[in-house]
């Protein structure tokens, strides 16, 4: 698992920054495959580690595991605006007018401070003044994501909205489930099918999303059983490889269908591929190590840009996984460990949940990522 979301990382890399002469994988498929994961892990540790648990634990500890790595980077970036003037989308005096002018103190300060809201600045456009307006589906507007530090967070706060969610979720039944994630995916499907307008909506709103978490979620119901299946480990072993090689060939054909191929395909290998890894040290590291390399992507390739523009793509991957392994090593492992520790040692609620049709929940997994 951890293999397949450092891939992901990278497909969404490769996207922005051009790393190979071909996109391994398009960024918003990329993105997408990372909720349904996200669903699956979730689903994993509230019905393990966190069953017992006070759902304030779970949601702290959610916290603890996004926001340090993020404030990180995102101060880096503000100290590169103020003092340097990089940014990849926008000017020093652009980001202190949209500042200054009233209301966008709390409509791109508090988001860029917060992780909360960031996927809203993809909907609204920016005037030369820093006066916000309403711009979903206006191609020619200038939108305030561009005000972003870190631009590609806002997928990390479409998770975050889902983990308010997610205790309560995993106690329903999985036939409660299906029917929520299927009005869920009727919601986005009508969203793509208004308009421009409507598609902006579809793909960073939380409600026409979330069928793609309860999937993961899902996922993970059905992987309780297939535990006990000699076949299933080896069918994760072929995953592992099959997988990967997969994703990266249908990002190399492209077109339409990628995504609605990717998106089960990955689905369908979530089980036997957890299986197969959750032991897995190094794939354990792997995994968490895609983190930071995702949030700093946009922060290197500013720098890549400014100084060093003409060297090769793999330069700029070098950036990212040095800048990558500095967070990892000053920031996420130190906080990591406490955040173990405090998991631990936190009061515990109710008892733990019964299992979901399927069995008793999984035996003892690596942490968390």
């Amino acid at each position: 698992m951890g293999v397949l979301r450092m891939l992901l990382a990278l497909c969404v890399l490769s996207h922005h920054g051009g790393v190979t002469a071909q996109e391994l994988l398009p960024g918003n498929v990329a993105v997408r495959l990372f909720f349904i994961i996200s669903g699956f892990y979730m689903a994993l540790i509230l019905d393990g580690k966190y069953a017992a648990a006070r759902p304030w634990t779970f949601y702290s500890n959610r916290l603890l595991r996004l926001a340090p790595s993020y404030l990180a980077a995102a101060g880096a970036a503000l100290a590169l605006l103020l003092v340097l003037d990089l940014h990849p989308f926008t000017t020093r005096a652009r980001f202190l007018a949209a500042l200054d002018h009233p209301g966008g103190l709390a409509a791109v300060g508090l988001p860029n401070a917060l992780i909360f809201g960031l996927e809203a600045l993809f909907l609204l456009g920016v005037t030369p003044q820093g006066g916000l307006f309403w711009a979903a589906g206006d191609a020619g507007a200038v939108k305030a994501f561009t005000l972003a530090l870190v631009p590609q967070a806002w997928s990390v706060s479409v998770e975050l909205w889902f983990y308010l969610l997610a205790p309560f979720l995993v106690r329903w039944s999985s036939r409660r489930l299906a029917a929520l994630g299927l009005a869920s995916g009727a919601l986005c499907a009508g969203l793509w099918a208004w308009g421009p307008a409507g598609a902006a909506l579809a793909y960073r709103l939380l409600p026409a999303q979330l069928y793609l978490f309860l999937a993961g979620m899902l996922a993970y119901r059905l992987c309780t059983p297939l535990a006990a299946r000699p076949w299933a480990v080896p069918a994760g072993r072929v995953c592992l490889w099959a997988l990967p090689a997969a994703l990266l060939l249908l990002g190399r054909v492209g077109g339409a269908w990628t995504f609605a191929l990717a998106a089960p395909l990955c689905w369908a290998c979530l089980g036997p591929l957890f299986l197969a890894t959750r032991r897995s040290r190094p794939d354990r590291i792997v995994g968490q190590f895609s983190y930071p390399f995702y949030v700093v992507q946009f922060l290197a390739l500013v720098l890549y840009e400014e100084y060093l523009g003409e060297a090769p793509g793999l330069v700029l991957l070098g950036m990212v996984g040095l800048g990558a392994a500095l967070l990892w090593w000053l920031v996420e492992r130190p906080v990591d460990r406490w955040r173990q520790r405090r998991a631990a040692a936190a009061p515990r609620g109710a008892a733990a949940r019964p299992a979901p049709a399927g069995g008793e929940p999984l035996g003892p997994v690596v942490p968390e990522a």
